[in-house]
């Protein structure tokens, strides 16, 4: 019977904790996006990025840890933190291997391979993933369009597109391979 008391009080006493940090990390999510300090206060979007990062860490299990953790990716991209951005989408895919946003981040991952870091290798690698795993996913045509592109600037990704749509072809050589 106290074994059983005493994890109760332990159980309860980790519910408060997890809803003391949700509470906080809420909070700054608050500043961030009332303030537009994700484009304006670098300060702020570092704490956020750090905050959101650790919550979905620690509380992996959350139903909040997800969403948060994707967030803190989201932002570090936005302030052109590209390796920080893959570093935690990659510990989203190693946490929640089956949650429904994994096409979404092998999308958002080929994407920032291709297109920021310039790396075609791992580009391809999660165009792929997705349409291999997930070829009924809503983001298939964004995982063939980044193949079809790979290697390629914004310019001629925007070219491609151009020529793509005169000339009603689902698929142009890939200039870059």
């Amino acid at each position: 019977m106290l074994i059983a008391v005493m994890a109760a009080v332990i159980l309860a006493g980790c519910a408060g904790n997890v809803e003391k940090e949700r509470a906080k990390v809420t909070e700054l999510r608050k500043e961030l996006y009332d303030k537009n300090s994700v484009y304006t206060s670098h300060e702020i979007a570092e704490k956020a990025i750090e905050a959101f990062r650790a919550f979905g860490k620690k509380f992996p299990d959350d139903t909040a840890a997800l969403k948060f953790h994707t967030e803190a990716a989201e932002i570090a991209w936005t302030m052109g933190k590209h390796k920080l951005s893959t570093e935690i989408f990659l510990e989203i895919m190693d946490m929640h291997p089956d949650a429904g946003t994994i096409p979404y981040i092998g999308v958002r991952l080929g994407s920032i391979f291709n297109d920021n870091l310039r790396d075609t290798a791992q580009a391809r690698k999660y165009f792929t993933l997705v349409l291999e795993k997930y070829p009924e996913s809503d983001y298939t045509e964004g995982a063939r369009f980044g193949l079809e592109t790979l290697g390629m600037d914004e310019r001629q990704q925007f070219e491609y597109m151009l020529r793509k749509a005169n000339t009603g072809s689902d698929t142009l050589v890939n200039a870059a391979q």
